[in-house]
Order: structure tokens, then sequence, then C-alpha cells
């Protein structure tokens, strides 16, 4: 048989399963870029008694793509139902001018980067114009298992607990000890990042 005689023919309800676990898939992908900011290496942590070490939130600005920014592409925006799912974001200004004073005089410590405040997944959903899927966590722990086994995460079912409680980057030490205050905050940064990416949001 000629492989360009194959033709896969999905029925509707199967068109929408397999979205759906694409979309979980995805979600799992996205996964890795949040623990990473959360979960600082050993090595860096340990260093913190000489350098500035940071944590930072998911990053957006003019020309930032990544694997968040990914998830607002779609028709709807997937969430862990039971749970704001918040996001803290930063401006990439910011995160580069927190670098600059950490390279000079910066004070050693672990610091949060991140601007103030917080937006919910289902705040992001209202400011796109999209709806929000509340994801049962079984059903996402049925993506991140599928992901985890075609070796496009690393994270399993065991993260749920992460997702549905993922953790708030707050900026007191960063304002307090390091001597730095973003310029923009979580909300203000997702307003200008939709400023800069036109189209992302319907209305």
């Amino acid at each position: 048989m000629n492989p360009d005689d194959v033709v896969l023919d999905f029925t509707p309800g199967t068109l929408v399963i397999l979205n759906v676990v694409l979309g979980l898939i995805m979600f799992g992908i996205a996964l890795d870029t949040i623990r990473a900011h959360a979960d600082p290496p050993r090595h860096a942590v340990d260093g913190a008694r000489h350098d500035p070490v940071f944590r930072i939130g998911t990053i957006l600005g003019p020309t930032v793509r990544n694997q968040i920014t990914a998830l607002w592409d779609g028709r709807a925006i997937l969430g862990v139902r039971g749970s704001d799912s918040p996001f803290v974001f930063v401006w990439v200004d910011d995160v580069a001018a927190a670098m600059a004073r950490a390279a000079t005089d910066g004070p050693p410590g672990t610091y949060n980067v991140a601007g103030d405040g917080r937006v919910t997944v289902h705040e992001i959903g209202r400011r796109l114009g999209k709806p929000v899927i509340a994801v049962p966590a079984r059903l996402l722990a049925f993506g991140l298992r599928i992901g985890r086994m075609l070796r496009l995460t690393v994270h399993g079912p065991e993260q749920i607990g992460f997702l549905r409680h993922r953790p708030v980057l707050a900026n007191d030490a960063l304002t307090r000890d390091f001597g730095f205050t973003p310029a923009k905050t979580s909300a203000v940064a997702f307003e200008v990042y939709l400023a800069t990416h036109p189209g992302v949001a319907r209305r």
C-alpha cells in the first residue's frame, strides 16, 4: 500500500478527545517552565550565601514567546478544576534591571523576581475573551502521564498537587532586602504583553 493513499478518518467525538489530550500534554510541557522558575537548582540555593540568587516568575516581553504564553493561543484556556491557578508575571526589562543590580552591588540572598500581585487563570480567560476549561485533576494526571511516556515532559501525575496549589512568588524580600521594586505589576505586565502581541486576545 502506498503511504500517500492512507487516510485517517476520525469521527468528531474522537477529534475532540484528541484535542483535549494534546492540550493536556501542552499543559504538562508548560509545567516544566513553571517548576524551573519556582524551584531553583540546589547549587544555586547553596550559593546564595555569596551571590544573589533569583527565582523568576513567568517572564513577559514584546518579543517573548514561551510555553506559558503558548497556552493562551488556543480557543480556550486550560485550568485545574477547583483551583484559581494563579500566575505571577514579570516584565523582561525588570528582570534585566534586577540582574544588573545583582552584578554590581546586589546583596547576597535568594529573591523572587516577580511583579506585585497575581493573575488567576479565570482573569486571564476573561481578559482574552476565551472560555476556561476546568479540567478534572484525574484527567490532567492522564495527560501528564501520556506526556511523560512520549518524553515531552519530565513531570507526571505526581505534580497535580503543585499545579493545583502553585506557589505565588512574593517579592517582599526583593523590595525590602535587595532594594529593587519591579516597575510593572503582574497585571500590568500581562496587559502590556497583550498590547504588544495583537491577536492573542479576542477583544
